[in-house]
């Protein structure tokens, strides 16, 4: 799977991801690429989904309770700055089959839909 990062749009029915838009791409300084419009997935079929929690014992709570000191240096980590703020909370990973909604005959591909603890959504990883 190749890591993306992108935030995407995504429409869900009872909770569950039913679509989702990756953004439109230009080609002008991408080698390779074509320009391409916004363009809507299907998602075919759920594989999975599990909820990741943050970093909490880097969180400068944690660390008062902990009584270190707030100029020690602490290791950077996902979900974590550089500074030792954390944001406290779940994401929601769901790991989906999806295609294109425009081309019935293309091949489905697996993405990871991330829904942060602030509601917006990014395609983590893909495999298409």
């Amino acid at each position: 799977m190749r890591a993306n990062g992108e935030v995407i749009e995504v429409r869900c029915r009872a909770g569950v991801p039913v679509r989702f838009r990756r953004p439109a791409i230009g080609g002008a300084g991408r080698v390779g690429l074509r320009a391409r419009g916004p363009r809507w997935y299907a998602v075919r079929a759920v594989l999975g989904f599990w909820v990741e929690s943050s970093a909490w014992w880097r969180s400068s709570a944690a660390r008062a309770v902990l009584a270190l000191e707030a100029s020690e240096p602490i290791e950077s980590a996902e979900g974590v700055s550089a500074d030792g703020a954390s944001w406290a909370g779940e994401q929601v990973v769901w790991r989906v089959e999806a295609r294109p909604e425009v081309r019935q005959n293309a091949a489905i591909g697996v993405y990871e839909l991330v829904r942060g603890i602030d509601g917006r959504w990014s395609l983590a990883r893909t495999a298409d």
